[in-house]
């Protein structure tokens, strides 16, 4: 029987999916490293395109670059064993730059499907729907 449970909006992984395969990459680990950093990064980058101005389209892309060099920087950090670690298992399936991995086929052939079952629908469509909202507010 299929029990509903509410969860944190903000958990992207599904559980059941964790449970199963333990030790392998998943969540959203399967599309970068530092997901926290390129959240950021591709506001900026969307913000960019939106602007009407080339100095607002630099200045906005300068969260990516962020998440670019920050995320590059803390993965040396971790190579060296400074402020945390990087196994090189991890390393090997897992990239700082967004889906790199996944296009190398580092994860597998697999992967892409692997990720739609870790994806949670409603998280997906709230996103899209507050996307194309903003899009819509700024175009206008």
């Amino acid at each position: 029987a299929t029990q509903f449970q509410v969860r944190c909006p903000f958990d992207f992984s599904d559980k059941r999916a964790e449970e199963q395969s333990s030790g392998s990459v998943r969540g959203l680990e399967r599309i970068t490293r530092h997901p926290g950093l390129w959240s950021f990064g591709f506001i900026g980058m969307g913000q960019s395109f939106l602007s009407s101005t080339v100095p607002l389209r630099i200045w906005w892309m300068g969260p990516a670059a962020v998440a670019w060099l920050g995320g590059s920087h803390t993965d040396s950090r971790f190579r060296r064993g400074l402020g945390g670690t990087l196994p090189p298992e991890y390393e090997c399936q897992t990239s700082n730059i967004p889906f790199l991995a996944m296009l190398s086929g580092k994860q597998g052939s697999d992967c892409w499907e692997s990720l739609w079952k870790e994806t949670k629908p409603l998280n997906a469509a709230a996103s899209l729907v507050l996307s194309t909202l903003w899009i819509l507010r700024k175009v206008r």
